[in-house]
């Protein structure tokens, strides 16, 4: 009898890299990827029949085998684009991130993304919450508003994986990012490109795109 079972791979979209997780007894935060296993069970020599099938599966082992592995190595490429869509990295003007968005309570943002690496409140009368967060490759996300997130600002360097939808990523020239977004509205450093109908603003330090700032697009 011939029990085989095809390998099963799942991906488990990663988390940020956010202090103090651990205390939250919550598997899905620290789980890793789930790789599944294939086993094959052979009875044991039954007869002639059992040995005819025996030699069967030992000759239609190494054509099987070797293709099914080349067709996964000879796509490393596809397979990285692939992972690289899954991850919550791809920010939309107007809107942020896929799983913490402007107008997200900030207890939506907490169950999402747990503690924040720091917290404070500013305004006159300190109710503007502002919590920042440690991403990948030292990118900073933070979030800002009273009762619900009305800012998020991700901040990063050349080597960062954020990026809008459109294709603006940090290390761009404010030229580069005028081409995917057109003419800005006036700003007097000139270290700044705004967009505020599309609900998005782009800040540049020594002339390389390094803070984005997404908030809800003004009404027209």
């Amino acid at each position: 009898m011939l029990n085989a079972s095809p390998p099963v791979r799942a991906i488990v979209e990663s988390g940020l890299n956010v202090h103090e997780q651990s205390k939250f007894d919550d598997p899905a935060i620290d789980d890793p990827a789930i790789l599944g296993t294939m086993t094959m069970h052979l009875s044991p020599y039954c007869g002639r029949v059992g040995l005819a099938l025996g030699m069967w599966i030992l000759t239609m082992l190494p054509i099987a085998v070797p293709a099914q592995t080349g067709q996964i190595e000879s796509n490393p490429q596809a397979n990285a684009i692939i992972q690289q869509l899954q991850r919550d990295v791809f920010v939309q003007p107007g809107r942020g991130l896929k799983r913490v968005k402007v107008g997200d309570s900030f207890s939506q943002v907490f169950k999402t993304w747990g503690v924040p690496n720091s917290s404070k409140t500013r305004g006159i009368l300190k109710r503007t919450r502002e919590w920042l967060y440690l991403a990948e490759d030292g990118t900073q996300l933070i979030v800002s508003g009273k009762k619900v997130v009305e800012e998020m600002i991700v901040r990063g360097s050349a080597t960062s994986p954020y990026q809008t939808v459109e294709g603006a990523r940090f290390g761009m020239a404010p030229y580069q990012i005028a081409a995917f977004y057109g003419t800005a509205a006036p700003e007097k450093s000139g270290e700044r490109l705004e967009y505020p109908s599309r609900g998005v603003s782009f800040e540049f330090s020594q002339g390389a795109l390094h803070s984005i700032d997404v908030y809800p697009p003004a009404s027209q």
